[in-house]
């Protein structure tokens, strides 16, 4: 299970149990018909555990990911797009 535990101007960290993606993107001031984040579906590679070791995550998996974090933040009202 997918559980978004932090975002910032420029990415928004997933984890899945000990493993942790950063998925980049960026951030727009609200209000002026921007959307509040856009998604780098490229930026998502690897998964990363405690001892620091990647594992690669399959497109299907990039594509998950990329809808998990599309409908998470909309339920928190942003607005967010993935490119």
């Amino acid at each position: 299970m997918y559980t978004i535990f932090k975002t910032t101007p420029f990415a928004v960290f997933v984890s899945n149990g000990a493993e942790i993606v950063r998925i980049g993107g960026e951030s727009f001031a609200r209000g002026y018909g921007s959307p509040d984040f856009i998604v780098d579906k490229q930026s998502i590679e690897n998964w990363k555990n405690a001892d620091g070791l990647l594992e690669a995550i399959v497109p299907e998996e990039q594509q998950a990911l990329v809808d998990f974090v599309l409908a998470e933040l909309t339920e928190r009202g942003w607005k967010i797009i993935a490119e």
